[in-house]
């Protein structure tokens, strides 16, 4: 079986590796076009339950995250102690990770991810003292 290709124009003339590969490339595209052009219109995006948005994304995603916005959003804030109150969100999630802290603490945050015994008196200050000077 020859490496080679020919061209159904001319075809004593041969196409090399990379013009093959421009020759799938261009095919592929045209296919995604095509296919694209014949699909009906895409669905309307139609406004939703914020919360139930949230908790349905958790039947597909391990992870799902939300963005702080601006610091001292309060209509943010209100959201996210309406999603943590909502049953059906405590139903589904039993994991939440918040990023916090001073990089002060960077040090000791290690330690106690890695197993390390720190005193809670000491372990506290992260969340405590969250501002730097």
């Amino acid at each position: 079986m020859s490496n080679t290709c020919k061209t159904s124009l001319d075809p004593s003339r041969q196409l090399s590796t990379g013009q093959r590969s421009g020759c799938v490339i261009l095919g592929m595209a045209c296919f995604l076009f095509a296919t694209r052009v014949n699909c009906a219109e895409p669905p309307q995006a139609v406004p939703t339950d914020p919360i139930a948005g949230i908790v349905d994304a958790f039947k597909f995603h391990p992870i799902v995250a939300l963005g702080e916005g601006n610091h001292g959003n309060l209509q943010g804030h209100a959201f996210r102690l309406s999603l943590l109150r909502d049953p059906r969100f405590q139903q589904t999630v039993n994991d939440i990770v918040v990023e916090f802290g001073n990089s002060r603490y960077q040090e000791m945050v290690d330690r106690f991810v890695t197993g390390s015994d720190i005193p809670y008196k000491d372990l506290r200050r992260i969340w405590i003292d969250t501002t730097q000077v």
